[in-house]
């Protein structure tokens, strides 16, 4: 019964990552369609951004967590808007849910979590190198190191008793049960990381200019841990 939903469970995954990566590929063949008659912008050496998307979980940590959201802001420094080398720093953080398969095992158990969810904070140093495309679409690999803090929580179903007399002579009390959720189980650790990725720059008209990129991100918790997260923003 396990097997079938952790199967059930990686392909619902495989759907969602062929759904994010049909909508990317669309989403820039229409920005490189605009790109071909943006206007040339003024040079400058530092940039901040900002940026938004989604994140899968490879490895031992999928017995633990499954993916989400994922947001972040950062700056970079370059010498000369056309030189091929930059300067990063990136400050994001991950949400996950919960693995299905941890609670499908546990759900017999008196102890065992209901629901829950994960969070990773990031600050991450890159280099850049830079491959210009034609004059509004720019290519980039980026690498680096950082560190990054991982937090957990179990929740699992449960209830509060109170007791409820009445005004009596007699004062007869009652008991009365209100479900609620309890923090079953918690757990944080920060380690050092590091992480590569591959992205694109689409300039458009005079304005930002906006990126799409995907990142490996690994680094060591109570099992290793690596996410991927994929992400759209704009850079100004």
């Amino acid at each position: 019964m396990l097997q079938g939903e952790i199967m059930s469970h990686n392909c619902a995954k495989g759907h969602s990552l062929v759904t994010v990566l049909i909508a990317t590929a669309l989403l820039c063949a229409s920005v490189v369609a605009h790109a071909a008659t943006a206007k040339p912008i003024k040079h400058t050496s530092f940039h901040w951004h900002v940026n938004v998307g989604g994140n899968f979980v490879t490895g031992p940590i999928v017995s633990y967590l499954r993916g989400g959201w994922s947001a972040g802001g950062g700056f970079s420094w370059r010498p000369r808007e056309e030189r091929w080398f930059a300067l990063r720093a990136d400050f994001a953080y991950d949400h996950f849910g919960i693995s299905h398969a941890l609670v499908a095992a546990t759900k017999d158990s008196t102890f065992g979590p209901d629901t829950g969810s994960g969070g990773l904070t990031e600050a991450d140093f890159d280099g850049e190198l830079r491959a210009p495309f034609g004059k509004s679409v720019t290519g980039y690999l980026l690498a680096g190191v950082g560190a990054a803090h991982l937090s957990l929580s179990l929740v699992q179903p449960g209830g509060i008793h109170t007791y409820k007399c009445t005004q009596s002579p007699f004062g007869v009390c009652g008991r009365t049960v209100a479900a609620t959720s309890l923090l079953s189980g918690e757990s944080s650790t920060t380690d050092f990381s590091w992480n590569v990725g591959v992205g694109m720059d689409f300039r458009i008209d005079a304005g930002p200019v906006m990126f799409i990129e995907a990142r490996y991100v690994h680094f060591n918790a109570f099992v290793p841990v690596t996410v991927i997260p994929v992400q759209i923003g704009l850079r100004f």
